[in-house]
């Protein structure tokens, strides 16, 4: 079983903010509602949820991170090994075959029809009773050694027998450990199963608008959609994004117990800008000429969201007149940029111009000749 950490690809140090986020985007991912093709689906997205409840349970990750559960929430078993071992206390059966040696000695000593000396130094030779009861109770009274460290620690056959059965333990307990994991995740898994198979009934989804800078849609934003909340929902406004557009959040909806979560719909809105506007899907703009550049045409700057921008102006230009300045419009969601249109706005001089004034006038009486 996976650490929960891996499962969310998430380090220790993860906030609960952090968490829920990696569950959301695996969440999206791997639903089996999303994957109705890949049998896996349901398994990894049961492992994804695991890992959520045991990391979003403070005290529960506090005891994993401990090392005091596994992944799956039980209590790690200890694996114990129980020494079979030796009693240092037994007596050996190198010991056992001298004290029967040295008895048969004892009794043909005492049988022989010696010379009284040669049954005076029998005698003084042969163990009292006391010695024979010491050695008895201690069984490292005549063993070497060599005898002591099998006698303690067993022989190298014993030993290798000990450490092969002690493997052969170790091997059954962890193929039974691994086999209750086993059967626990497929429990979940069933009892998920049977949970989504009654929730049947879909719960309604979210609508929300969201006014955006109309800077943001050239470069994307992410903005909560309800940022009173304090652990509110965030959506990502891709760049080119259009004015009404819609962003949807797939099963990030509320729901009650027993529902299949809806999903929230974010419509989104341009703020109001002071020099652009939107008319028929297209930005607008004005430009302000003087009256000599209308009549005589001329290098002008228009602004455009990039900064300015200096364009030729035609002769005989008059107001109301709209001049398309490419790519510098709005962007749309393959990149590709529209056409900025330049609503001419004609300015006459600061001051009055006497010399403009005569010609008007002359202007205006040929009209009527």
């Amino acid at each position: 079983m996976r650490s929960p950490y891996s499962v969310l690809g998430i380090n220790k140090s993860a906030k609960d903010d952090d968490i829920k986020t990696a569950y959301r985007k695996l969440a999206k991912i791997w639903h089996p509602d999303q994957n109705p093709s890949d049998p896996k689906a349901a398994e990894v997205f049961s492992e994804i949820n695991n890992a959520y409840q045991l990391l979003t349970d403070g005290p529960r990750r506090k005891l994993f991170d401990g090392g005091k559960i596994d992944a799956n929430g039980r209590r790690k078993k200890k694996h114990t090994f129980v020494n079979q071992g030796f009693n240092p206390f037994a007596k050996s059966k190198t010991a056992a075959s001298d004290d029967e040696k040295t008895e048969k000695k004892q009794k043909a000593s005492v049988n022989t029809n010696t010379t009284s000396a040669a049954s005076k130094q029998a005698s003084a030779t042969k163990p009292s009773t006391e010695q024979r009861r010491n050695e008895t109770e201690n069984p490292f009274a005549n063993a070497s050694f060599g005898d002591m460290i099998g006698q303690i620690f067993g022989t190298e056959e014993e030993r290798v027998a000990f450490e092969a059965k002690a493997r052969k333990i170790a091997a059954e307990r962890e193929k039974n450990y691994q086999h209750e994991a086993i059967s626990a995740l497929d429990s979940a898994f069933t009892k998920f199963e049977r949970h989504r198979e009654k929730s049947t009934t879909q719960a309604p989804d979210r609508n929300f608008i969201l006014d955006v800078e109309l800077a943001d849609i050239f470069t994307g934003v992410t903005l909560p959609v309800q940022p009173e909340r304090k652990n509110g929902v965030k959506v990502h406004i891709p760049a080119g994004t259009p004015d009404g557009g819609e962003v949807r959040l797939a099963g990030m909806g509320d729901c009650r117990k027993g529902e299949i979560p809806g999903d929230i719909i974010v419509k989104v809105r341009y703020r109001p800008n002071e020099k652009f506007w939107i008319r028929n899907g297209e930005l607008h703009t004005h430009l302000a000429v003087d009256l000599a550049d209308a009549v005589l045409g001329g290098e002008v700057v228009a602004q455009t969201p990039e900064g300015p921008a200096t364009f030729q102006l035609p002769e005989w230009t008059s107001s109301n007149h709209v001049i398309r300045i490419p790519n510098r419009g709005l962007p749309s969601l393959n990149g590709e940029r529209g056409d900025l249109c330049a609503n001419v706005c004609i300015l006459l001089p600061e001051r009055q111009n006497e010399d403009l004034k005569t010609i008007l006038k002359s202007t205006r009486k040929s009209w009527f000749v």
